[in-house]
This record gives C-alpha cells, structure tokens and sequence, in this order.
C-alpha cells in the first residue's frame, strides 16, 4: 500500500481524475466520445479504465459555467504484474505473493456525472458509482474467493493550485 500512495502516485491519481480525453470537436449535448486510460501501480500491478463520455449542457458550480459530462466505464486491475522492478527483497515477495494469488478487479462498472470547469481546466465536481468483483486464490485452500464491491465516490474541488510546482 505504501508504493501505491507515494507523493507522486497521489499526484498522478489527481491528474487523472480530470478528463481522460477530451472530444476531438466541439460537442454539442447528447454528443459522446471514448476514454481509456492506463492505471500503472508501480511494481504492485497495472489496470485500465475506460468507457464512454456524453455531453449533457452547461451547468453552473460554485459560480463557474461547468461541463456536465455522463460517464460510463469499466475498470481492470491484475496485481502482482507490475512494470516496475521491486525495489527490495520485501517487494519482491510480496510481488510474488499477489501474483500466486492471482488478485484482480473484473466485472467492473462505473456509472456517474462530472461536472468540468475549461476555465481552471478541472473538475469541479464529480459523483460516481462503482461496482466490481475483487477475486484471488487464496494462499492455501482450494478455489477461488470473490468479493463483490459497491461504492459511491463524491469528490469536490474547494480550492486549486497548479500541480506542476
């Protein structure tokens, strides 16, 4: 868990919590474009999350004209399959460990509205719910464990400053 919340990985997570892509025209509402992006967790694993976006209108947040956007998508995680090499003998067990199990997320679906600010070029504001199943062997007894997860995630920008000091 500590390699998955570095500084940097945190930094990332906020950027990525931002549009994935942006429409290659001008939309209008009803208009929908795909998103898909790469979710590296350092040595711990990889994942992917993608789907489609709907432009709903304009609608004001906080005093700022925002995007709303309708998202839907999928999210993919296998652990134990990093890209990165383990930094110590204890990452590299643990690597291991998760690969054995054979860890991952399937049966994803995400559902929700993000409310974009081109201004600040952020989201003001996003509401989403996310289902998957977490399955994995686990270490010493026969078959495969699965456990299902519902959660509904709010996230509210109060203040912004760029990033990249």
């Amino acid at each position: 868990m500590e390699q998955m919340f570095t500084e940097d990985n945190m930094k990332e997570m906020v950027r990525q919590s931002n549009l994935a892509s942006f429409p290659e025209k001008p939309v209008s509402p009803g208009d929908s474009w795909e998103f898909s992006v790469d979710l590296p967790l350092g040595p711990m694993g990889k994942g992917s999350v993608k789907g489609t976006y709907t432009y709903v209108g304009q609608e004001e947040i906080e005093g700022s004209a925002t995007a709303k956007i309708k998202v839907e998508g999928t999210v993919a995680m296998k652990f134990g399959e990093g890209d990165e090499e383990p930094k110590s003998e204890e990452e590299k067990q643990m690597m291991e460990e998760m690969k054995q199990m054979g860890m991952k997320i399937t049966e994803s679906k995400m559902e929700g509205t993000t409310y974009f600010d081109p201004a600040i070029g952020a989201i003001r504001l996003m509401e989403m719910d996310q289902s998957f199943t977490m399955s994995m062997k686990p270490p010493g007894a026969p078959g495969e464990m699965s456990i299902p997860i519902k959660q509904k995630i709010k996230m509210s920008l109060k203040a912004f400053e760029d990033l990249e000091d």
